[in-house]
């Protein structure tokens, strides 16, 4: 394998890896917000493929499906 093939396989595998950490999906029943260093950057999501810069912005998902109300608390 010549040395500008195996550079070329290097670089090909970063490339998948970063694309791999950058991309995210939301599905019809999930809520998304994107946090940039713990702040609140974006919160509305339609249900597909988004992007994000990875290390720096996380995702939090959560079910968009209505809990049930919390049971009485019964106290003697």
């Amino acid at each position: 394998m010549s040395n500008a093939r195996f550079i070329f396989l290097v670089l090909f595998g970063i490339a998948l890896v970063v694309v791999g950490l950058s991309a995210f999906t939301v599905n019809e029943r999930e809520l998304a917000i994107r946090l940039r260093v713990g702040q609140v950057v974006e919160s509305d999501y339609e249900p597909g493929l988004h992007w994000k810069i990875p290390l720096y912005e996380n995702v939090r998902k959560f079910s968009s499906r209505s809990s049930p109300p919390p049971s009485p608390s019964f106290r003697a």
